[in-house]
């Protein structure tokens, strides 16, 4: 399974929390479009949102959510 709904699915169905990341707007050339997704979890990712630096930081970002329990949307801008 690697697909974003289905790795979703399954973490509600065994109560494990996951952050959906998203890519909202894209400018110029990069590696995915504005919608891609990726859900990201204690021990692992599902999805990409194109690697490299952008998906290092939304992963860290997203475990330390995580960590802290936050429940709440969270919107940061990158410049690649």
């Amino acid at each position: 399974m690697n697909n974003w709904i289905s790795a979703l699915a399954e973490l509600q169905a065994r109560s494990e929390p996951g952050i959906l990341v998203t890519i909202i707007e894209e400018l110029g050339s990069t590696p995915r479009n504005a919608g891609s997704k990726m859900v990201v979890c204690t021990e692992r990712i599902y999805d990409t949102i194109g690697g490299g630096h952008l998906e290092y930081k939304a992963m860290e970002i997203a475990r330390e959510m995580l960590a802290s329990g936050t429940r709440q949307t969270r919107l940061e801008r990158f410049n690649l």
